[in-house]
């Protein structure tokens, strides 16, 4: 089945041990020697009166500060369009992501996590033709990301658990939150969300 066909039907695709293990080494060290703003999620909530009041966690700089990062996360950021055009045989159009990580000092104070368990949201959509997606570089069974049937749903229609070099992809309309596992001192993630041409397939 193809990627599209998963993300049109609501399911999701989960791929393990997506790049070799080389390639995953030099991407875990490369989150940890790049540098990070603290924001929340959802980030375009101005109104919020602290980070604390959404879903606290940092950002990388270099790929995503301003929503484009800058001259030294350009060359990552192309390997990696580059590399999901390739694997999924689509042309990616408008292409965003980031290396995320959240404290779980910070979740425990936030107003918006209960349990360890993100807000359910949806992600800002500006096409159809959109896929969100999640890269692990830690082992929990409790971390993780949960997609739900709708947006008061209590528990989670499907949940995946983080695993290291494991990427998930899907539709980011579907309701989905991620959950925090409190026995690490932080969450590290990759974060993706693109836009491709429909006349691809």
């Amino acid at each position: 089945m193809h990627i599209k066909n998963i993300i049109d039907n609501n399911s999701i695709y989960i791929h393990n041990n997506y790049f070799k293990p080389i390639m995953f080494e030099v991407l875990y060290r490369k989150m940890k020697k790049f540098s990070y703003y603290p924001t929340c999620q959802p980030e375009s909530w101005k109104w919020l009166g602290n980070r604390f009041q959404g879903y606290p966690c940092y950002d990388c700089v270099e790929l995503s500060q301003d929503k484009i990062g800058t001259e030294k996360g350009k060359r990552l950021k192309n390997y990696l369009k580059r590399r999901l055009e390739k694997d999924f045989k689509i042309k990616i159009k408008r292409f965003w992501a980031t290396f995320r990580f959240t404290k779980t000092e910070e979740i425990k104070k936030s107003a918006a996590v209960l349990n360890g368990v993100n807000q359910i949201h949806r992600d800002a959509i500006e096409s159809k033709d959109q896929i969100s997606g999640v890269f692990y570089f830690t082992q929990s069974y409790v971390s993780g990301t949960a997609l739900y049937i709708t947006d008061t749903c209590k528990m989670p229609d499907i949940k995946v658990s983080s695993k290291p070099n494991r990427l998930i992809l899907y539709n980011p309309n579907i309701p989905h939150a991620a959950h925090h596992d409190d026995t690490f001192e932080q969450r590290d993630v990759m974060i993706f969300n693109f836009t491709y041409e429909n006349n691809t397939f």
